[in-house]
């Protein structure tokens, strides 16, 4: 029961990360995941997959009544509880992922709600899932909330010099970063730069592990397509030595035991939840 904040500290997009780290998670672990997020819709996470026909039409047909936007609106009534939230979500992979599609109108949709609410929105989707992953981009008022109610946080950073001497100064007083158990992450990591792991590690005095995402065309190519799930179920398995493709899988399932670790979730049969 944990709840997996992801901070764009890089501002580079959260989206493609927390996907990625969604699906490799739902194919290693036996467990119940769901992944949200409070930017707009046909935004961010949502543009990462094709959903069936019957959840698009009623997507269209009535946009609130899915998603953040329905969700946040039962949770303020009183209403949301463990038996009706997965109602208002869309499977993805059937009893491992489902997705909640964003607000309509992003977080200047959902900004008549109060921190309480959320806070319960939380609570209640961790009662159903064992692990919910919620992407909050931007700086307003909801990106704060889910940083604050987030047991661990995924930070997103590139190899840029003034960026990381900005980061390592506020990691030594935030409480977001101090108080909480974290896990830092560069996305689109090029080893061939001075800007290395290792060099940032070494100037920084940085003892913890960081992670690096490279890029690969063929997942982006994925990603446009809305085939993201299709790419990594075909590359699950496979053994392509020293290809783009195995080389982005192994990099993102090394996060993905790495945040299930702080996450305090283990390599286990399905618990069982929502049964």
């Amino acid at each position: 029961m944990t709840t997996v904040a992801f901070w764009d500290y890089g501002q580079i997009g959260t989206s493609e990360l927390a996907v990625p780290l969604a699906v490799m998670t739902s194919l290693d672990y036996r467990i119940r995941l769901l992944l949200t997020q409070t930017g707009k819709r046909r935004t961010g996470i949502d543009e990462a997959f094709k959903v069936d026909k019957s959840y698009a039409a009623d997507l269209a047909a009535r946009p609130n009544e899915q998603g953040m936007d329905a969700l946040m609106r039962l949770s303020a009534s009183g209403i949301l509880d463990r038996n009706n939230i997965s109602d208002y979500t869309i499977p993805l992979i059937s009893g491992r992922l489902d997705m909640a599609p964003g607000p309509e109108f992003g977080e200047s949709g959902l900004l008549r709600y109060q921190e309480l609410q959320f806070n319960h929105l939380l609570q209640v989707a961790n009662e159903r899932y064992d692990c919910v992953l919620i992407d909050s981009p931007g700086t307003g008022t909801f990106n704060e909330m889910t940083l604050k109610g987030g047991e661990v946080t995924v930070i997103l950073l590139r190899q840029n010099n003034r960026l990381l001497e900005t980061y390592f100064e506020e990691a030594k007083y935030n409480p977001m970063l101090t108080n909480k158990p974290h896990v830092l992450v560069i996305h689109h990591y090029d080893a061939d730069q001075h800007c290395s792991i290792s060099n940032i590690k070494r100037k920084y005095g940085y003892k913890a592990p960081i992670f690096g995402i490279p890029y690969c065309r063929e997942y982006a190519n994925a990603w446009n397509s809305q085939e993201v799930i299709a790419f990594f179920q075909r590359n699950y398995n496979r053994l392509r030595r020293n290809t783009a493709s195995e080389k982005y899988m192994d990099a993102v399932r090394r996060l993905s035991q790495k945040v299930m670790e702080l996450a305090d979730i283990q390599r286990m049969p399905s618990s069982g939840r929502g049964a």
